[in-house]
């Protein structure tokens, strides 16, 4: 088992790299350009020609060293004006220094013989490490990667954090749930946006938790979970935790919808079918603890739920609240057992 742990995790390492490469890639991309912007017949020259309004560009990231325009179907090419000095001619090519990341030469040329430069007669364009791409008219400028990216990120990030708002989780519980993956993949999860000290120093595949569930226990009227809890700070932390009503949010909205009824033992009536509707403890029952821990010790603890005819492995969800003695560090953490094969196993065997 240890080596196909091994194993997965070199294969998971490798794929994300790849990933990260390809991501990387996109802004690495060469993107330079030549754009026709206008042409104006010539008439000044018995030989004939055109003038022609060049914009040369690089929407890359990297510098572009000595770039050639080149117009295949006419002889000469003179550079008339332009606001780049290292702009020169040399025959029907037009040549160009360097043109940096981001940067926008304008460029006026005459070129000579009767083919119009135009839509079938575009000229070439190459650099030192790149082919071009040739384009004609005003407005006809290529659009980087990197603002066409940067829209798809936000477009994706908003439409992210509305599914997860809408499904009730965190718009980071993507990112938690690999940063943390042995962490979720034991049933706990984090609770919104924190710093996450508690589980300081956890790798995605380590074994070795902070919070461990360890087994069902039935005794005296109650089912007992037991856990494992470790501090890996370097100061004193306080743990308490509390039993989750299943589908919290509609349960709370529901008592306060009861509360505001006016009649006294109508409200009393509706909230009393709620509770039973949720299967929910009274408030002494919901909570344990607290706990103290000194830096790197480890305790158990054991939570008591009474058992119900009516129970079921939603009503088996704990948070976990962790503070620490200095001001900075007050973190939640959930346990949902459906997510953990071991748990879930373990407690639909104690419902039998």
């Amino acid at each position: 088992m240890e080596y196909i742990s091994v194993a997965i995790k070199a294969m998971v390492t490798v794929f994300l790299t790849l990933v990260i490469n390809k991501f990387l890639s996109i802004f690495r991309r060469r993107q330079l350009y030549v754009t026709v912007h206008s042409v104006i017949n010539n008439l000044s020259y018995k030989a004939g020609g055109y003038t022609v309004s060049l914009v040369v560009g690089n929407k890359g990231k990297d510098k572009e060293k000595a770039v050639e325009i080149v117009f295949p179907k006419n002889k000469v090419c003179k550079v008339v004006s332009s606001d780049y000095s290292g702009v020169t001619s040399d025959g029907r090519k037009i040549k160009i220094d360097r043109v940096l990341a981001g940067q926008r030469i304008e460029t006026i040329v005459y070129v000579s013989g009767e083919f119009e430069p135009g839509r079938k007669n575009k000229p070439f364009v190459k650099s030192e490490d790149a082919n071009g791409k040739s384009f004609y008219g005003r407005g006809m400028e290529p659009v980087g990667a990197g603002p066409i990216f940067l829209f798809f990120s936000v477009f994706g990030a908003i439409l992210s954090m509305g599914y997860f708002v809408y499904d009730g989780k965190s718009p980071f519980d993507g990112y938690y749930s690999l940063r943390y993956w042995s962490f979720y993949n034991a049933g706990f999860s984090v609770d919104d946006i924190q710093e996450n000290k508690f589980l300081s120093g956890l790798y995605p595949f380590d074994k070795d938790l902070p919070i461990s569930f360890l087994r069902v226990e039935k005794a005296k009227g109650n089912r007992y979970l037991h856990f494992s809890i470790q501090n890996r700070t370097p100061e004193v932390l306080k743990v308490s935790a509390e039993y989750m009503t299943r589908d919290s949010r509609l349960y709370v909205r529901e008592r306060l919808a009861a509360y505001n009824i006016f009649d006294e033992k109508e409200s009393d009536a509706e909230l009393r079918r709620i509770d039973e509707k949720y299967n929910a403890l009274d408030w002494d029952e919901r909570r344990w603890g607290p706990i103290y821990l000194k830096a790197g010790e480890t305790k158990g603890i054991k939570m008591p739920r009474p058992i119900r005819g009516s129970d079921s492995i939603e009503d088996f969800a704990v948070e976990f609240r962790v503070t620490g003695e200095r001001r900075g560090l007050d973190e939640k953490y959930r346990f949902h057992p459906e997510e953990s094969k071991e748990a879930r196993e373990d407690i639909v065997r104690s419902l039998r």
